[in-house]
């Protein structure tokens, strides 16, 4: 018997994934304003492009409430999907 194909991932479920990272590694509420701040800093290149990691998923340093923080974008679904541990922005990364 052939496996089933798990469904993609909804812009609802990442959204919800960056919200939890965001409280889990640096005490921040995500919610849905601080997330459209965090897309509009991106979409208007206010943010700190850090590197490409696929065709569709770009990472980026934006700055919420006065806390940076280093997120994961993802261009087809104009989302946050997740945000990365503090500790991976010091690597690489001038200042």
């Amino acid at each position: 018997m052939p496996q089933r194909r798990r469904p993609p991932k909804t812009k609802k479920v990442l959204k919800h994934h960056a919200g939890f990272r965001a409280a889990q590694r640096y005490g921040l509420h995500f919610g849905e304003k601080e997330h459209q701040e965090a897309v509009r800093q991106i979409k208007s290149r206010e943010a700190q492009f850090v590197e490409r990691q696929s065709l569709r998923v770009t990472v980026w340093i934006v700055v919420v409430e006065g806390i940076k923080m280093k997120v994961c974008y993802d261009s087809k679904r104009k989302s946050i999907i997740t945000c990365l541990p503090p500790e991976s922005m010091n690597e690489n990364q001038p200042e």
